[in-house]
């Protein structure tokens, strides 16, 4: 599924209504609070104030000059905005930090009195002085005040506007809300720069993962967060190694199931094949020993040398029957790693000088011509009785197939640590078609010729099987004048 929305944009809408939600929290708390809060700070501020002028008014000398006061009273009126009456016991003389002192003055008579007409809301009333909120219509102001009399028996009036209150409140509410716009603005440019690299790694987890449930284990994290995401990077590094060695060793294993199936079709294949093949080449010679046996019962040869005819026939039928069965016997070894290979360092040239001696009657008696060029030790590593089976195997097929100029020759070629030994004989050649099958059992060429030698096509599999039980390769090519056979050994 395809994420509507990446991790980065939702980073910053969360960041952007955080501030929105705190910007507009605020400007509420301000709205219904922030005026309450300055009221009572101003309250405070008076209390302040009183306590101030009187205690400047009880070291006031009557007999001194009020000019120090007077001062002191001012810095007070101009340092917290507020306005300050002080007069006599008789309300006749007094300091005033504002120009209508004759007004307050009135005000003041007018509250001693009760004579003083407008709105006036009293907050608190202690033995000296009242806190009140009055309404001046002349000029339709509010003022927060404090009226009373000094410790020294002065009057005093101290006042304020509550319209600076309400004005403040408004200033703060809308510098609050200038502030928070330009911070917000400013933060959601941070925020993008942070969240870049803050979204990076995650980024990178999320096409690591992506690219893992395709099976791409490839990919690598190589983020540098230097928090818990690194410690998750290196997490999914290792599931994909785990992964993809899991998945390799579970194709692994699938592929031998598969090459077990196969291998158990093929041997079902094979045995009835060579049930078949079998059955095939030992019908033959059976059946010409069961006549022949028959026609000696029966007294058909009736003189010595028909009978001795038949018994030659039936030994050579018997003979080839049990070359059959030992060179099937010794396949079987072969091919399923009963026959141990002895791997000792002999000299090839020596082992195919001595199995030319013992097939040397064979050879003058094809009128075959040999060449065979080599004096010099040639030394590989192998089992020396098997090699000698491939050597014997290779000739007796060049001397069963010659023909043409009647020339076997018998080459060693050594590179690369490998010595190639070659056998080519003049005569037909192999059909391309059939290079390929020669090697497999109780194939032949040319049934007719193959049954003439007594051939059984067993030969080039013992070849095939040894020369591949030893590492190596072995195959036929087709020359001009003829056929010739390789097979490799290590040196």
């Amino acid at each position: 599924m395809k994420a509507r929305h990446s991790f980065r944009t939702q980073l910053i809408v969360v960041f952007v209504a955080a501030m929105c939600v705190t910007m507009g929290i605020t400007v509420l708390i301000c709205q219904l609070f922030l005026g309450k809060f300055y009221r009572s700070q101003k309250l405070k501020k008076l209390e302040k104030t009183y306590e101030t002028v009187d205690a400047l008014a009880s070291r006031l000398d009557p007999n001194e000059s009020d000019e120090t006061f007077s001062a002191e009273v001012t810095q007070l009126s101009v340092q917290d905005n507020i306005e300050i009456l002080v007069a006599d016991v008789d309300l006749q003389d007094g300091i005033s930090t504002t120009r209508d002192s004759k007004e307050l003055a009135i005000r003041l008579f007018g509250y001693y009195t009760g004579y003083y007409r407008d709105k006036i809301n009293v907050i608190r009333t202690e033995d000296t002085y009242t806190i009140q909120e009055t309404t001046e219509s002349r000029i339709q102001t509010n003022f927060l005040e404090m009226w009373g009399q000094l410790s020294n028996g002065y009057w005093f009036l101290i006042r304020t506007p509550l319209e600076s209150i309400t004005n403040a409140a408004a200033l703060s509410n809308f510098f609050y809300v200038a502030v928070g716009i330009i911070v917000t603005v400013v933060a959601v440019f941070v925020m993008l720069l942070v969240t870049r690299r803050l979204s990076a790694p995650i980024v990178q987890l999320s096409v690591l993962s992506r690219k893992m449930a395709n099976l791409d284990f490839e990919t690598r994290y190589t983020g540098n967060a230097g928090n818990e995401i690194d410690e998750l990077g290196q997490n999914f590094n290792r599931m994909s190694e785990e992964l993809e060695q899991t998945i390799s060793e579970l194709k692994a294993a699938n592929v031998e199931l598969t090459k077990d199936v196969e291998r158990k079709t093929q041997v079902d294949e094979m045995r009835k094949e060579f049930l078949n093949n079998v059955s095939h080449e030992l019908k033959t010679p059976i059946a010409l020993i069961q006549g022949y046996a028959e026609g000696l019962r029966d007294n058909v040869a009736g003189d010595e040398e028909s009978r001795a005819f038949y018994c030659e026939v039936i030994i050579d039928e018997a003979q080839k029957m049990n070359n059959l069965v030992k060179k099937l016997l010794t396949l079987n070894h072969l091919e399923f790693g009963n026959e141990k290979v002895s791997m000792e360092r002999f000299d090839l040239v020596q082992l195919i000088k001595g199995v030319l001696q013992g097939m040397r009657l064979l050879f003058e008696e094809k009128e075959a011509k040999l060449s065979f060029p080599y004096s010099e030790p040639i030394y590989v590593w192998g089992d020396e009785f098997q090699i000698e089976e491939v050597v014997t195997n290779y000739l007796s097929n060049a001397l069963n197939h010659l023909d043409g100029e009647r020339r076997v020759e018998i080459s060693i070629e050594t590179a690369n640590g490998l010595a190639t030994t070659s056998v080519f004989n003049t005569g037909e050649q192999i059909p391309p078609e059939d290079l390929g099958k020669i090697w497999d059992k109780f194939y032949k060429v040319d049934k007719a010729r193959t049954r003439e030698y007594g051939g059984s096509g067993i030969g080039l599999s013992i070849v095939k099987a040894i020369v591949e039980g030893h590492g190596q390769k072995c195959w036929a090519e087709n020359r001009p004048d003829g056929v010739v056979f390789y097979f490799t050994m290590g040196q």
